[in-house]
């Protein structure tokens, strides 16, 4: 959505954040553009929203429950935040000892922000996809 509806028609291009991270007990994950922005609505508000973003709020509260959902922030001409949290699953003490010991050394079980590319402002590891031209 940040490609198609967000930076593809902004002319000079733009730049997408994909970060994640654990935050108090919940798997955070955020998208941030610097695209055209939006005028955001409620899911169930009958408005211009698209059936992808719906699709993708119902799903979230099906699964993990009412206080789940797919959270927008967006200022047209801004740009756009997407933000999903959700509860962190607990793994048997035994597989996450083999996970760990499989992801080439990496700590599976640090508190963090985890992801490719450079830090960004507030500290947390970012992948960043931008106009290779910029």
């Amino acid at each position: 959505n940040s490609i198609k509806h967000g930076i593809s028609r902004k002319v000079g291009g733009g730049r997408i954040t994909i970060s994640s991270g654990r935050v108090r007990g919940h798997t955070v994950i955020e998208v941030i553009d610097d695209g055209l922005g939006m005028v955001t609505e409620a899911p169930d508000s009958g408005g211009r929203r698209g059936i992808g973003l719906k699709n993708v709020d119902e799903r979230l509260r099906v699964i993990y429950g009412a206080n789940y959902h797919l959270k927008l922030h967006s200022a047209p001409g801004e740009g756009t935040r997407a933000r999903i949290e959700i509860p962190e699953l607990a793994m048997p003490r035994a597989a996450a000892t083999r996970e760990s010991a499989s992801s080439n050394g990496a700590d599976s079980s640090r508190v963090g922000w985890a992801s490719a590319g450079a830090e960004d402002d507030d500290g947390r590891a970012a992948a960043v996809v931008g106009d290779p031209r910029s």
